[in-house]
């Protein structure tokens, strides 16, 4: 689906006939061969659909992506193995969670988010809409030596008529024995309704600097197949660090409370080369908006081996005694990195009054920035993910920025749980209609909700939903961004491709209630539960009291900050609890313990001793 409806498209041309027989090789060495070249491969399509084991995949729907998906073997993609995959209803599998592909479909390779891409056929396909037989399977082989994922009668999206055109039959082979990839394409019928950047077919690597385009501008024919080799010797030699997230796996801000909880700054740091490295240096730090840095740590990782990752966790915490915007900085400092684009990661953290009555959560700095988000076809919309800084609290308002409004369109205000999987969005909590008679222009629209919504533990997901084409929702593009940011489409949610550079202008106020599962302030006194006995050789316990039931969960560090324990207790009951560790097989030494109830993380030391 075309985002903005104000996109200007040119036309370039089409064709529907491909010449090519070999390319390549891309940096990494892999090339690639089709059916006209000499010795190239033959077309045999896998019809995998009757096969046992085969699985039709749900979710797909226009523009997202459904997943994670085990390939059942670990593939060996450039110089690293994967071993999940994403599949995008846009024609690709990509090897990580975070963003998805819509048009316009870039040439491979491109550093733009996504990466780690497939594309057999990148393009603007669409899925679930009544009457369209569009589906996709994937296919692991019993011996565990190959996948093959397949797209079926899939058609193009088209903002007319039943809503799709067309239809496309096409898959990916992966082979465990070579490393090699296949492309095959039974059926091709129709065309995009866009004119520009409307197909691309290739693949690229995990940070989108290397990779190898077979095709772009070109319908590929029915019977049509292309193989990509992996090179008999890899002499590209890698050395690459990379940051793989701060604080949490997306880097998702945070609001943090005025006087509050402190926080400590964490970091995830893997290998992302194919040679040993040894220990290097990573910075943290916590940034005001005046850049003047208020926490800092440096630390060394250990020796590293390729695709391997470790969990640094800095020993100075970060105390939000001011209200405002900060950054949490972390880099890597490797000499002689291979792709410096990875090396940093900035994670967004709000430091919040909570002492106010009415306390307002927002990522973005009250600027409407560009032209806003405006989906054509005027069903779309997007959302936030807000966690609050305590619990309980009570949810009273939202607030949209509505820029401009040509057509007189209305909007839904909308409010879902997370019990989606992995905290995803999950059931309707709450649904208002602002119409179009009510809408302010380039200002804010408040909705109270009628009866507030208690917020327990977790997050929210505050929507916004179109009721026509043409309104548009304003959207910052200053830094930093929170990472939250959602789109919806066909009344599905998926993480909003342009989530790493624009924030959109949606607001959540929240009312503390008089009880709260741990006292912020008890936190920073040290008056939540204690280990004993500390020292301790076998056992240690921990005894402690909830206000409220509360998830709970625990994670014990070295002194070099590796994650060496990581434990999940689900929700807690209210009151005195009591939990007890085994020790036994820990090294003698000092340990950090990270114990997170709710929003909040109470961190502690104790002593092993043999």
């Amino acid at each position: 689906m075309k985002k903005l409806l104000f996109s200007s498209l040119f036309l370039i041309g089409t064709a529907f006939g491909l010449q090519a027989q070999t390319g390549g090789p891309d940096t990494f060495g892999y090339t690639w061969a089709d059916q006209n070249a000499v010795g190239g491969p033959v077309f045999n399509w896998v019809d995998i659909t009757t096969l046992p084991g085969a699985t039709q995949v749900s979710g797909l729907l226009d523009d997202n992506v459904v997943g994670p998906f085990v390939i059942g073997f670990p593939f060996r993609y450039y110089w690293y193995d994967v071993s999940q995959f994403w599949i995008g209803s846009n024609g690709y599998i990509k090897f990580n969670g975070l963003n998805m592909m819509a048009h316009p479909f870039p040439s491979f390779p491109t550093a733009a988010a996504p990466n780690d891409v497939i594309a057999p056929f990148a393009s603007d396909l669409t899925f679930g809409e009544p009457g369209n037989i569009g589906t996709c399977w994937y296919y692991t082989s019993p011996g565990a030596d190959s996948l093959v994922v397949s797209w079926l009668d899939a058609p193009f999206y088209t903002n007319v008529g039943a809503g799709y055109t067309g239809s496309n039959s096409f898959q990916i082979i992966l082979a465990k024995a070579d490393s090699s990839l296949k492309f095959q394409y039974l059926q091709q019928q129709g065309a995009s309704v866009s004119t520009a950047s409307f197909i691309s077919i290739g693949m690229e690597n995990n940070t989108g600097n290397i990779g190898l385009q077979y095709s772009t501008l070109v319908y590929p024919p029915a019977n049509t197949v292309v193989g990509f080799t992996y090179p008999p010797v890899v002499t590209f030699q890698v050395n690459d660090a990379s940051v793989q997230s701060n604080d949490n796996p997306t880097t998702g801000g945070k609001f943090l409370s005025k006087g509050g909880n402190s926080f400590q700054m964490s970091t995830e740091i893997s290998n992302t080369g194919n040679q040993p490295l040894n220990p290097f240096n990573v910075w943290m730090r916590v940034l005001n908006a005046s850049n003047f840095v208020q926490a800092q740590d440096n630390i060394m990782t250990a020796p590293m081996a390729p695709s391997t990752s470790q969990i640094l966790v800095g020993p100075t915490v970060f105390n939000p005694t001011t209200a405002g915007v900060y950054r949490f900085f972390t880099d890597t400092q490797l000499a002689g990195d291979a792709t410096p684009s990875n090396n940093r990661k900035i994670m967004e953290l709000q430091v919040v009054d909570t002492t106010l009555s009415n306390i307002r959560l927002s990522y973005d700095d009250g600027i409407a920035d560009g032209t806003g988000i405006s989906w054509t076809g005027g069903n779309g919309g997007t959302g936030v993910k807000f966690t609050p800084p305590f619990y309980p609290c009570d949810l009273t308002q939202l607030d949209y920025f509505i820029m401009t409004n040509p057509t007189n369109s209305g909007f839904h205000a909308k409010v879902y749980d997370d019990s989606g999987v992995n905290g995803a969005p999950g059931a309707l909590i709450d649904s208002i209609t602002v119409a179009s008679t009510s809408v302010l222009l380039n200002a804010w629209n408040a909705v109270t909700l009628p009866t507030p919504i208690v917020i327990t533990s977790g997050s929210v997901y505050i929507g916004w939903v179109m009721d026509g084409e043409g309104i548009v929702l304003g959207e910052d593009t200053n830094l930093p961004i929170s990472n939250n940011t959602y789109e919806i489409l066909s009344n599905s949610w998926a993480p909003y491709r342009y989530r790493e550079i624009r924030d959109l202008m949606i607001n959540a106020t929240i009312k503390r209630q008089s009880g709260v599962a741990v006292q912020e302030n008890n936190i920073a006194k040290g008056e939540f539960g204690m280990f004993y006995p500390n020292p301790a050789n076998n056992l240690i316990n921990l005894d402690f009291n909830l206000d409220t039931p509360s998830k709970m969960a625990l994670k014990i560090f070295n002194i070099n900050g590796q994650l060496i324990m990581d434990q999940n207790y689900g929700f807690v009951s209210q009151g005195a609890n009591s939990m007890q560790l085994d020790l036994r097989s820990l090294p003698a030494g000092v340990y950090s313990a990270v114990i997170t109830v709710g929003n909040n993380d109470v961190r502690r030391k104790m002593v092993v001793t043999k």
